[in-house]
């Protein structure tokens, strides 16, 4: 990537190592360089991609205070400092529906942008935010993660995937164990099973499916 022109003023410096430390201190992560917020704003001409002025603030992406994100490369971008107290803590897809529609086009574009640096598609970028907004975690609920080596969001959005993969290819098979090819069918006739104390086993299935149909006494 092209260098910028100029080095960063103070200000941006000290706005960097402040929001580096208050991700810290939330343990999330706080490891943006100053090399790097100098190339984002390089990359936005050093002004808000909505209004195009020069007076801007950091934006996270996913707000910290899901108990996600973080300042870190792939969830910060320069906007207005208005923009950003009017997103607040939303969820930035659904924010983009309040903006007009040439700033919908920008919001687009910053998504591309942020996703590119995270080496993920638009579309995967867009799951892994919405994951975020569905999983918000407590403080003990971080420092749980971070001491299963999961210290970024990204990784553990990453690892849930991985993790359900597994438990499909798991389910699938006891489906077909049981002559179900659907996991989730396979699923609820597991959980009868055992609420009747009976062995997951497809002598049972015939059973199950006559519960079904049966009325509540």
């Amino acid at each position: 990537m092209k260098r910028p022109l100029f080095t960063l003023p103070y200000v941006e410096k000290s706005r960097v190592v402040e929001h580096n430390k208050r991700s810290q201190e939330k343990g999330l992560q706080g490891d943006l360089h100053v090399d790097q917020w100098e190339q984002i704003l390089h990359d936005f001409s050093y002004r808000c991609p909505f209004t195009g002025s020069y007076e801007i603030s950091m934006e996270h992406f996913i707000p910290e205070s899901l108990g996600h994100g973080g300042t870190t490369i792939g969830n910060v971008y320069p906007i207005t400092p208005s923009l950003n107290a009017s997103k607040s803590n939303a969820n930035p897809f659904l924010w983009r529906e309040t903006l007009s529609k040439a700033n919908q086009s920008r919001f687009d574009e910053i998504v591309s942008y942020l996703a590119e640096q995270l080496s993920l598609t638009p579309d995967e970028f867009r799951e892994y935010v919405f994951w975020c907004f569905g999983h918000p975690r407590s403080n003990e609920q971080i420092k749980q993660d971070n001491c299963r080596g999961l210290t970024s969001s990204l990784a553990l959005w990453q690892y849930e995937k991985n993790h359900m993969r597994k438990v499909d290819r798991v389910l699938s098979h006891f489906a077909r164990q049981t002559g179900l090819d659907d996991p989730k069918l396979f699923v609820q006739f597991a959980d009868w099973c055992l609420d009747h104390h009976h062995p997951i086993s497809p002598d049972y299935f015939s059973a199950y499916i006559q519960s079904l149909f049966t009325p509540c006494k």
